[in-house]
């Protein structure tokens, strides 16, 4: 069972996380949000009655990322007023929705989209319709077109320029976050040489590979964890003994009918510590 004490540090981790992170896309600065928090964010004491409000801590990423991002923006930034996950309709049909709409004085106010996404790398890494998520159920170039020409452009449209009207915060900013990783062939460099110029150079990456191709990662000196959501972002810091042997990852995974994402870790005089971290898919992924 999970203490209040590792869920504190957990979520202290994965604020770090976020503040730190590279963007997962390039974008120009004025539109590239992972820039201006940067510039605008610290790291903000953890007050335990916000960290512990019923829907903090969720087991669906994306929710968490946004309540991590909602955490940062309330503490750090300190808007004049913040509205987050607001529908724009009209009588009949959903048009979009604003991740974020927040005011932080009183000539800028900024419309904020996030996503955190996890894609591995089935080609040579020039093509955005190469990286698919662990499920096969979403794309890099999808979701991207969409933050792109959809999502950001929202207070174009007239319903989401009126429904933004009508909270009395329609942006004269618009900015993405999208940060993750990019998972590419064990085998490979670690980033490939035609990178598509959407994707930010320095992005975070790690490796991919199938089962039948286990032994490749494994040495005995290692030790492993499987990641579960909601820790895919920082590492949880575990003693030894909730740690996986080599052999014990092996007999594991055998098991196994969905992709697992597995971190490697090497000691390190203060304890474990990630040395990288990927994907085990099954054989006919």
């Amino acid at each position: 069972m999970l203490t209040d004490s590792f869920i504190t540090q957990q979520i202290h981790m994965d604020i770090r996380w976020l503040l730190n992170a590279p963007a997962l896309m390039s974008l120009p600065a004025e539109h590239d949000a992972a820039h201006w928090l940067n510039h605008q964010g610290h790291m903000p004491q953890l007050d335990e009655a916000s960290v512990f409000e019923p829907d903090f801590w969720q087991h669906r990423l994306g929710l968490y990322y946004e309540n991590l991002l909602n955490y940062i923006l309330t503490k750090s930034i300190q808007p004049i007023e913040l509205k987050r996950n607001i529908q724009a309709r009209n009588k009949s049909n959903t048009i979009g929705e604003y991740d974020f709409l927040i005011r932080i004085n009183d000539t800028d106010t900024y419309h904020i989209e996030c996503a955190v996404k996890f894609y591995l790398c089935t080609g040579d890494g020039s093509d955005l319709k190469q990286y698919e998520g662990p499920n096969r159920r979403d794309r890099l170039d999808l979701k991207w077109n969409k933050m792109l020409n959809k999502q950001i452009r929202l207070s174009k449209t007239p319903v989401g320029r009126e429904t933004a009207d009508s909270l009395n915060l329609i942006p004269n900013h618009m900015l993405i976050l999208i940060q993750g990783y990019l998972f590419y062939p064990f085998a490979t460099p670690p980033c490939p040489q035609r990178l598509h110029p959407d994707i930010n150079p320095q992005h975070q990456q790690g490796w991919w590979l199938r089962n039948q191709q286990l032994p490749t990662i494994l040495e005995d000196p290692l030790r492993y964890l499987i990641l579960n959501k909601p820790y895919w972002l920082s590492c949880p810091d575990l003693p030894e003994s909730q740690l996986m042997t080599a052999e014990a990852l092996s007999s594991h995974l055998e098991e196994q009918r969905y992709p697992q994402f597995v971190v490697r870790l090497e000691k390190a005089d203060e304890g474990w510590k990630e040395k990288d971290r990927g994907f085990v898919v099954q054989n006919d992924w």
